[in-house]
C-alpha cells in the first residue's frame, strides 16, 4: 500500500535547477514541484538561506500532502472493509433465506403429496364399498 519512497528525505537530485538562459523563460519543475533558478540563487549568501528555507517549506508541504493522502487511503480502506463485512453478512442472510425457502417448498410438496395420497385412499375405500 505504501511506497517505500514516500518516507525518504528530499535529496539534491529531487530539486530541478534551471538557468535564466534556458529556452523556456518559465521555471521548470520536477515531479515534486520544486524548481530553482540557479543564476538567482547563488548571487549572494542571503539567497542561499532563503532558498534553503523555501525548499524546507516546500518539503514540509509535500510531506503534509503525503500524510493527507495516506490518511484518506486509510479512511477508504476502513470503509471498504466495513462494506465487505456488511456485504458478507447480507450474503449469508440471503443464503439462509434461500435455504429456508427451498425447505418450505419441499415441505409444501410433501404435504401436497400426503394429501393426495389420503384422497386416493378414500377414493379406493369408497369404490371398494360400492362394489
Amino acid at each position: 500500500m505504501r511506497e517505500p519512497s514516500m518516507h525518504k528525505r528530499m535529496r539534491h537530485s529531487d530539486v530541478g535547477f534551471v538557468t535564466s538562459s534556458s529556452h523556456d523563460v518559465s521555471l521548470r519543475s520536477d515531479p515534486h514541484g520544486v524548481a530553482v533558478d540557479i543564476n538567482k540563487v547563488f548571487l549572494n549568501g542571503t539567497n542561499l538561506t532563503l532558498v534553503q528555507k523555501d525548499l524546507a517549506s516546500q518539503a514540509l508541504e509535500i510531506q503534509k500532502h503525503r500524510l493527507q493522502i495516506e490518511r484518506k487511503e486509510l479512511e477508504l480502506t476502513k470503509q471498504r472493509l466495513k462494506w465487505e463485512r456488511f456485504r458478507k453478512k447480507k450474503d449469508r442472510e440471503m443464503e439462509r433465506m434461500t435455504l429456508k425457502n427451498e425447505h418450505m417448498m419441499i415441505e409444501n410438496k410433501r404435504l401436497e403429496l400426503e394429501l393426495r395420497h389420503k384422497e386416493l385412499e378414500l377414493k379406493l375405500k369408497g369404490q371398494g364399498s360400492h362394489a
